[in-house]
């Protein structure tokens, strides 16, 4: 679908369009680029020329290493399409010269978090594992919290179709197994001492059925969390459900949007899976203050045989 800019050829707007011989478009790198896209095509049309933006002098300004806006509900195509690239832009593979690369989760998870740390919540809060999806980043939770110490605990949540009459509604373990951005899967298993993050990290102190205990690392500040309803669509135009669960995850892992300007003490970066959004992979890359404190994770095929040197596709 293309996008159409109203402007009469016979207005008072259209002359000025015409007689500027600059734009500046500020924090062009959050635009969509569908929308730069039909600025091009109007300002061709004013100016007669096949030209991009009508030979108009277009400057755009911006942080492009950040990532770009997210657009709920769209999918890979979707997001590739909305961002703004050189015409022709192509993916691009580039080397990661001088970082520590291993090819095991094991290994990265070791790196990140070494026994000696893990059991030390505070310590744990200062790094973590970065992945593109909340799907990678729950994996690797899961791992973790299954070989950490102590007794595990599993809050489910409570789950409806919003505004549907009761003898019509749907299965709750039918409801479970959707999930949307920014709101909490169905079930959350957690053990004291676990970190916690929603915005900010949290230390599990203790958990009940009704309410979780937690502090802020480094402080004996107690926080109690109880379940809140979320409302989210399933599918386009699908039913709503309402969801009533805790507002957290566990992140030992979490995505690499997510991490944008945190500054961690080590981190360790899931590349099994390319990034698939513009800013990603320079995000990722410096969350850490030396290159000593970060390790990537990419498949073995990404490995140089001879320099041992890795490789990652970039956007």
């Amino acid at each position: 679908m293309s996008l159409v800019c109203q402007v009469d050829a016979n207005s008072e707007r259209a002359a000025l369009l015409r007689r500027t011989d600059a734009f500046i478009w500020d924090e062009a790198s959050m635009a969509n680029g569908r929308d730069v896209a039909a600025v091009s095509r109007l300002l061709q049309d004013l100016m007669g020329s096949a030209e991009p933006f009508g030979s108009k002098l277009f400057i755009f300004a911006g942080d492009y290493r950040q990532i770009a806006p997210v657009l709920p509900g769209a999918g890979l195509g979707d997001g590739r399409a909305a961002e703004i690239e050189l015409e022709n832009d192509p993916v691009k593979v580039i080397s990661l010269p001088n970082i520590p690369v291993c090819t095991s989760m094991a290994d990265l998870i070791n790196f990140v978090y070494p026994a000696d740390i893990l059991s030390q919540p505070d310590q744990c809060a200062k790094r973590a594992i970065l992945c593109g999806t909340n799907a990678g980043a729950a994996q690797i939770n899961s791992g973790i919290v299954e070989g950490f110490p102590g007794e595990a605990t599993t809050l489910h949540s409570v789950d409806r179709v919003k505004e549907m009459e009761a003898e019509f509604g749907a299965d709750p373990g039918f409801l479970a197994q959707f999930y949307a951005p920014g709101v909490p899967d169905s079930e959350l298993t957690l053990k004291v001492g676990c970190g916690l993050v929603n915005g900010a990290r949290l230390i599990v102190t203790a958990i009940s059925p009704l309410l979780i205990h937690c502090r802020k690392p480094g402080t004996q500040e107690v926080i109690l969390l109880s379940r809140v309803p979320f409302t989210f669509r399933v599918g386009r135009g699908g039913m709503e459900v309402v969801r009533r669960q805790f507002p957290i995850r566990v992140a030992y892992a979490i995505t690499v949007n997510k991490s944008q300007g945190q500054t961690l003490d080590k981190a360790g970066i899931d590349l099994r899976a390319d990034v698939f959004q513009h800013g990603q992979l320079y995000v990722a890359l410096g969350r850490v203050r030396t290159r000593d404190d970060l390790m990537v994770l990419v498949r073995e095929h990404r490995v140089d045989a001879d320099s041992q040197m890795a490789y990652a596709h970039n956007l």
